[in-house]
């Protein structure tokens, strides 16, 4: 069984925060949207077009083992996507 692993990337500072598995896409964009547009004390939420959700990879659980993408990342979401009067 794999669990997928998304992580956010900081556009600026051309970074990526420690990763997050989650169940699917739907659930990591939706959980994103939730962060960017929600409390206004976290960098993501002060400066949503400077983050963007990318998927990493995966993490099979039975093996042990982290298999990247593809392509090495995936943007699925942009902050500018979920702001409000940005």
């Amino acid at each position: 069984m794999k669990r997928k692993l998304y992580a956010i990337r900081d556009l600026k500072a051309n970074i990526f925060n420690t990763p997050v598995a989650m169940d699917n896409d739907a659930t990591a964009i939706r959980s994103f949207g939730d962060l960017v547009s929600g409390d206004k004390t976290s960098l993501v939420a002060l400066h949503p077009s400077d983050f963007a959700l990318c998927f990493i990879g995966e993490f099979d659980i039975e093996k042990g083992i982290l298999l990247p993408a593809d392509t090495g990342y995936v943007q699925l979401a942009c902050g500018n996507d979920f702001a409000k009067g940005e």
